[in-house]
């Protein structure tokens, strides 16, 4: 109800609103009060045959629709009152206001004889029943007379087995189940989602996912006993090592083979926690993915999708690692492997991309690439980490230390260009020799390289500018438009040397 009906006493306010002595011409008592809020209230003690049905709303619920249908009689007198409606009926001598009352939904309000019906203090009566469209387009409210219930019948329940499932009066748990999404991972995995990180093999996925997780443990954001990491994908000596890093910080880790844990019952298990609601707050870690659930199987891909899903919904988080296709897309874009029922299930997911130019020596640079996300996950970010041979696992984790975005474009054109140097070389060679127009460049430079016209020519448009940071030569346009290029000073040196 939107609000309480007014206090059941005969006490009556000082408040005497101008809509009382429209209602007096009932003959019913009216009294005048103060709602919760202070507010004036209006009400009456209904006679001992009429009764009053009472929906939320400006609408009519459907509930309350198909208790009028089934009783076949228009009502004579509805009114509004505090976005409540009310609606008016008199028994007649047969009818018993018990017996009506039991035949109601929970969903729908009822008042009998005796009890305080809430009314409207000015022109938002409203009879929608009858011609008059505001209380003072009557000229006294005994006009409007009440229709009788004569017979009583069963109210026929609306079938739909859908409201057993509802969760109209779970809010509350609903609530207290749910997991903010606040980062977990860096801002790359959020807590309450589901991620899924893609890489080629020895790009540093499972480095940087324990890095970040002892982290967001040292920072308090997560207990390490809520962790399970599933370590699928390792050798026995990598195992060992992993799990005794992972042990100072309470992270349980399971693995296949050991305690009797088999790959083909990790769905089980995570289904049997679910129906237990004793997911909320856990994080599962799946290193690989592949090897717990057959990703190139359609079905079980949709059912451990769905699987996962219900964790994510009852408070969990599940972050899971795969590896990239061999092969990239056309344009040398990396390509996750397996269906796309991950993804498109999954709330975020991103590939890791190797930056091949070092920020320091010694050093290896990756960047994980936002495909998917459903909320503030962040649609980059770069990490370093020591990438020489001889160290510890230890020691290279501990070496893990986030890259400044700010830094990332220039080790990207670093790296862009060390892949392009020897194309650069030549072009430049050309240039020196005074092959320096653009179409006969592009073809005495596709000759050199052994490429085609076509990609010398996105090489010479590439580096091609005024900013010698970034650009290796420039044009100026000469007599029938024909662009002559020259090289920057540096590029000249370089080609000296």
């Amino acid at each position: 109800m939107a609000d309480p009906p007014l206090p059941s006493t005969t006490a009556r306010g000082n408040l005497d609103p101008p809509a009382a002595a429209y209602w007096k011409a009932f003959g019913w008592e009216i009294m005048t009060n103060t709602y919760k809020d202070g507010s004036p209230a209006l009400g009456c003690r209904l006679p001992a045959n009429v009764i009053v049905l009472a929906a939320n709303g400006e609408k009519m619920p459907a509930a309350l629709t198909d208790i009028l249908k089934a009783m076949g009689i228009p009502p004579k007198l509805i009114v509004t009152a505090r976005q409540q409606q009310y609606v008016f009926f008199r028994l007649d001598g047969d009818c018993e206001t018990s017996d009506f009352a039991s035949m109601l939904p929970k969903s729908v309000g009822f008042f009998g004889g005796g009890e305080i019906v809430p009314l409207p203090l000015n022109s938002d009566f409203r009879p929608d029943s009858y011609v008059a469209k505001s209380i003072h387009d009557l000229s006294a409210l005994s006009e409007v007379a009440l229709q009788a219930v004569k017979h009583l019948k069963p109210v026929p329940p609306r079938f739909n087995p859908l409201l057993r499932y509802s969760l109209l009066d779970c809010v509350d748990e609903l609530e207290a189940m749910a997991q903010d999404t606040k980062p977990l991972l860096g801002n790359i995995c959020m807590m309450g989602q589901a991620t899924m990180i893609y890489a080629p093999p020895n790009t540093g996925k499972t480095l940087l996912t324990i890095r970040l997780l002892i982290d967001a443990i040292q920072v308090g954001l997560i207990d390490g006993n809520d962790v399970i990491y599933m370590n699928a994908d390792d050798s026995s000596s990598g195992l060992a090592e992993k799990a005794g890093i992972l042990k100072e910080f309470g992270v349980h880790v399971v693995a296949p083979g050991f305690k009797d844990f088999k790959a083909k019952n990790l769905m089980g298990h995570v289904a049997d926690m679910v129906a237990r609601d004793s997911v909320q707050g856990i994080i599962i870690i799946l290193d690989t993915t592949k090897k717990l659930v057959s990703l190139m199987d359609k079905r079980q891909s949709s059912e451990f999708a769905d699987v996962v899903r219900q964790v994510v919904m009852k408070g969990g988080t599940v972050i899971g690692l795969g590896h990239t296709n061999k092969r990239p897309d056309a344009n040398g874009r990396l390509l996750y492997s397996g269906t796309s029922d991950i993804v498109d299930d999954f709330d975020a997911a991103y590939l890791i991309n190797s930056v091949s130019a070092q920020a320091e020596a010694g050093e290896k640079v990756v960047e994980f690439e936002c495909i998917k996300r459903r909320g503030n996950n962040a649609d980059s970010a770069a990490y370093a980490y020591a990438a020489e041979t001889g160290i510890t696992y230890a020691e290279r984790l501990a070496s893990v230390r986030q890259v400044d975005p700010a830094n990332l474009d220039a080790f990207k054109r670093v790296a862009v260009e060390q892949s392009d140097a020897d194309i650069i070389a030549i072009v430049s060679a050309c240039i020196t020799q005074g092959i320096n127009q653009k179409m006969a460049l592009s073809k005495a430079a596709a000759v050199n390289a052994n490429i085609s016209s076509r990609a010398a020519m996105k090489i010479i448009e590439r580096y091609t500018g005024d900013d010698p940071v970034q650009h290796r030569w420039t044009f100026s346009v000469r007599e029938r438009g024909s662009k002559v290029y020259a090289l920057h000073p540096q590029t000249v040196t370089a080609t000296q040397v």
